[in-house]
């Protein structure tokens, strides 16, 4: 859980993700310890997985957040939209605001979640 604290206060992130990631870190050490060191293991699991030169946020944040409950996404990840839409069962009309290039990348790491969620569990 260290590396994911240090990584997430020392990248530069839009709109408070760096507070909401924080935040929901400290609700799962409260609630789910399990859960938090799990998330902790998918998020430096999918950054290891990028490929180089891409972006690793979407995957760290992306496996961070990935076990959050509903109610989680709507609490941690109110105006992070693609975050939100790489959670399970939530509403992918969203998506169409999204550019193409965007909703790919989002299609293959929900992809990639599932599978390892999956595998995880």
């Amino acid at each position: 859980m260290k590396w994911v604290r240090e990584v997430n206060s020392r990248w530069i992130v839009h709109d408070g993700l760096d507070a909401a990631a924080g935040d929901y870190l400290d609700h799962l050490a409260a609630v789910d310890p399990g859960r938090l060191e799990r998330s902790c293991r998918m998020a430096r699991a999918m950054v290891k997985q990028g490929a180089a030169g891409e972006d690793p946020k979407p995957r760290f944040y992306g496996g961070l957040f990935s076990l959050c409950t509903p109610e989680e996404a709507k609490r941690f990840l109110a105006g992070h939209l693609f975050l939100a839409l790489l959670q399970p069962g939530v509403d992918e009309s969203q998506a169409a605001m999204l550019s193409e290039a965007t909703a790919r990348k989002l299609r293959a790491l929900r992809e990639e979640l599932r599978v390892k969620t999956q595998n995880q569990s």
